[in-house]
Order: C-alpha cells, then sequence, then structure tokens
C-alpha cells in the first residue's frame, strides 16, 4: 500500500503544479482588490475533484490503511486543499480515519474555486443532534456556548448604533426639564420651523425603517453587497433623504432644547 500512496501523492504534489488559470473577469482598478469575491459570485461550480484533477475514486478506503498511513495522506490532502485555496474546518484533535474519510468524501462536491483567496469548507451545521462527528469531538457545543456567552455579556452601549447618544441627549432633556440642567432661553421666532423640520426627519428615518436595509448589517457580511457598495456610486445624505442641509439652521438661532431635539432626529435618521 506504501508505493501506491507514494505514487498517489506525486500526483497530488503534480496536481498543485498544474492549478487552474485565474480566471478573465472585467475588472475595474477598485474591484481588483476584490477580485476572490467576484470569482466566488460569478464562477460556476463545480465538483471538487475536476478542479483538482484528482478522482475520490483513487484514494483507498480508510480501513485498509495503517494509523500512520491515514495520518501521512491527511496532512498530504490538506496541503493539496490549501494549494487550491481550499481551508477545511475540522474538529481539534480528530482521529486521522475519520479525518481523512471526511476529506475523501467531499471530492466529489461541488465547490467553487477562487484565484485569490480563502474558501473555507465545513462540514458541520453546527447543529448538535445532526453533527457528522463523533460526540466526543462535536464542535457545535462549542459554538453554542459561544453564543449564549456573546448572549450573556452582550452591553448595549457596544451596539454600533447611535442609541447611547440619544440616551445621553434624552437624559439632558429630562435636566433641562426638570430645572437641573440650564438651557438658553427659548428662540420663539423659528419654533415652529424647527419642529416642522424634527417631523421631516422622523417621517423619513421611519420610512427608511420599513424599506430593506442593504446592506442588511453593520458589518458587510455578504459579497452581494460589497460589490453593489463597489458598483454603485457615492451618494450624500441630501440625495439619500432629499433634505438638504440648506433647511437646518444655525445652532446660534436655535435654544438648548431645540439643538438637543434636531440632534436626537438626526441621529436616529
Amino acid at each position: 500500500m506504501i508505493k501506491y500512496l507514494t505514487n498517489l501523492i506525486e500526483d497530488i504534489q503534480q496536481a498543485v503544479k498544474t492549478l487552474p488559470a485565474k480566471p478573465y473577469l472585467e475588472l475595474s482598478e477598485d474591484e481588483e482588490c476584490l477580485r476572490d469575491v467576484i470569482e466566488y459570485e460569478s464562477i460556476e461550480p463545480k465538483p471538487m475533484q475536476e478542479w483538482f484533477g484528482i478522482d475520490k475514486a483513487n484514494f483507498p478506503p480508510a480501513g485498509k490503511l495503517s494509523n500512520n498511513e491515514l495520518k501521512l495522506m491527511v496532512k498530504e490532502i490538506i496541503k493539496f486543499w490549501n494549494a487550491y485555496n481550499f481551508d477545511p474546518v475540522l474538529p481539534k484533535n480528530l482521529p486521522a480515519r475519520i479525518a481523512y474519510q471526511t476529506l475523501v468524501n467531499y471530492f466529489d462536491k461541488p465547490v467553487t474555486w477562487v484565484s485569490e483567496g480563502i474558501i473555507g469548507v465545513e462540514f458541520c451545521e453546527y447543529d448538535p443532534e445532526n453533527c457528522p462527528f463523533p460526540a466526543e469531538y462535536c464542535m457545535c457545543k462549542d459554538f453554542e456556548n459561544d453564543i449564549n456567552s456573546d448572549a450573556d455579556d452582550f452591553e448595549p452601549d457596544l451596539c454600533a448604533d447611535n442609541s447611547h447618544e440619544i440616551a445621553i441627549l434624552d437624559q439632558e432633556l429630562r435636566e433641562i426639564a426638570e430645572n437641573q440642567l440650564p438651557g438658553a432661553p427659548i428662540v420663539n421666532k423659528i419654533e415652529k420651523y424647527v419642529n416642522q423640520l424634527i417631523k421631516d426627519l422622523n417621517f423619513v428615518a421611519e420610512k427608511r425603517i420599513n424599506q430593506p436595509n442593504i446592506p442588511d448589517n453593520i458589518e458587510i457580511r455578504s459579497a452581494n453587497s460589497l460589490i453593489d457598495l463597489i458598483k454603485k456610486p457615492f451618494k450624500t445624505l441630501e440625495d439619500l433623504t432629499g433634505i438638504s442641509h440648506e433647511t437646518f439652521p444655525e445652532h446660534i438661532d436655535m435654544d438648548g432644547i431645540q439643538i438637543r431635539e434636531v440632534l436626537k432626529a438626526m441621529l436616529k435618521l
């Protein structure tokens, strides 16, 4: 068997020298830095063995290999995958027999190859009841524990939104109302104007809340969002909201309450 494995490893090493050619994509200079993302979105997936040029059938059943041979093959297969920018996600201390069979079984699964970047290959759906690995090597429990721990440690003040600043303004407005914080004299001449501006800001914010949010998260997670971000032109807040910057009064024309109320509306928007 060692002679066969030696020949197989030589074939693997030869395949590493003949990686697929970088696909031709018309990319702008700005898009080139995201080639791996754009490739992933545009390249047709095909079985891993077709990208490699080495079929799953070439690998002997795990039962015919010794433990040392299994360890050797796992090491060579992972190096092989890495050369093609695939990174297998396996539990720590997983026995070589299970790791070998897991890797080999994936050779006929469709994947997208990219010439740059890394494609993580996960074999687990992070559902403990359906984990493909034996319970003692299951990563699902750790994943659930991490989620629960994150939930326990969650602090609203650490959110990447404006809720903390809005809460401060609310507190200051309460203190002004209770005469605990001095405020500038009321500027009655623009009171109606400021109230209408606040209504307009709140209206646009409420309208936006009821629309799909793209990107759908503070952190842009999806490749589609990244591509959209590159291809779509920048817009000013005026363009997005329909509210001109000239609409806002000078701060010296407003009192302390009005300034804080306008700031609140702006932060919500």
